[in-house]
């Protein structure tokens, strides 16, 4: 999970982040009982990065978020 996270970190995230000015916290966890494949991580991580982009674009943009 920490290398699908720093694969995608400055890509969907960072540059973002700076564009806007903006900090935030993030902890991310996985509560699963079974050993999911890599690609699996790598695409739910993907979309968590993509979920989280779309609001702090909504937030700079002085949009409600939902």
């Amino acid at each position: 999970m920490r290398e699908s996270y720093r694969l995608q970190k400055q890509l969907h995230l960072y540059n973002l982040l700076q564009a806007a000015d903006k900090k935030i916290i993030l902890s991310v966890g996985y509560i699963g009982k079974e050993i999911v494949p890599y690609s699996v991580i790598e695409k739910k991580m993907l979309k968590l990065l993509h979920q989280l982009a779309e609001q702090l674009t909504a937030v700079a943009n002085n949009i409600p978020v939902k």
